[in-house]
């Protein structure tokens, strides 16, 4: 089952007062209504707009806990390849589909055989690379990467990278689409989301609990968690604002 952005807006949109109505019956059609647009999902406080904008950078620290968590499985959520890269090539900033890398990298593969190449001193690999007369016979996939470069011993190597696009989760928002995170991770979405939406001393309380439940699992991630507890729970409450 895949997390639709709407299931996260208007769990996080109740405490938060952010679901448009007055009446049971308003409230009801608003927070069904999908997908949510800035007719059901608006305050004075907080606008469709503001909303939006803090669900995206919600997603991108989930997805960047995990991008930085070598072989954390989550990755697969996000999974992409880079371009083909020439031996001594610049590793781009993009996949090959121009989606922005975050996080680390992970495997390096042979660009036309797809096999998993293997990490070597950069010395092995020049030496390799610069015979030229057959002395050194047999196939070798080897890389290493040097800075911001990736030397190897293939025609072109690929690298497997976990991409986030802030452009495509917008539209996606707009769209009801499915947040590019694993199930496990709603509770943390919500609470992400929830820890934003406070002003003055207005849902002061529920946002700093919520960013506490926040940045723990995030550090749980990062240190290779795939289960987590449940979130705080507070009153669902369309009233003057929680404090």
């Amino acid at each position: 089952m895949a997390i639709a952005y709407r299931e996260i807006l208007r769990r996080a949109g109740l405490p938060a007062n952010t679901i448009v109505g007055v009446t049971s019956a308003e409230i009801e059609a608003a927070y069904t209504t999908s997908p949510l647009t800035s007719t059901q999902l608006s305050s004075s406080d907080f606008p469709y707009s503001v909303v939006v904008d803090s669900l995206v950078a919600t997603i991108g620290k989930i997805v960047r806990a995990y991008a930085f968590a070598p072989n954390h499985p989550f990755r697969t959520y996000n999974l992409s390849q880079t371009a083909n890269i020439a031996n001594n090539g610049v590793i781009p900033s993009v996949d090959s589909a121009s989606n922005p890398i975050v996080g680390g990298y992970g495997t390096v593969r042979n660009a036309v055989s797809g096999v998993v190449m293997t990490n070597q001193p950069e010395q092995i690999i020049d030496t390799i690379v610069s015979n030229t007369d057959s002395f050194l016979r047999g196939t070798y996939d080897y890389f290493a990467i040097t800075s911001d470069r990736l030397k190897h011993t293939a025609a072109n190597a690929v690298i497997d990278v976990c991409t986030l696009n802030d452009t495509t989760i917008r539209a996606s928002i707009a769209a009801n689409g499915n947040a590019p995170i694993p199930d496990a991770c709603y509770d943390i979405a919500v609470a992400g989301l929830i820890s934003t939406l406070f002003i003055d001393d207005s849902y002061l309380s529920q946002a700093q609990a919520n960013a506490q439940y926040f940045e723990n699992q995030l550090n749980e991630i990062k240190n290779g968690a795939v289960a987590f507890m449940s979130a705080p729970t507070f009153v669902t409450s369309q009233a003057p604002a929680i404090s």
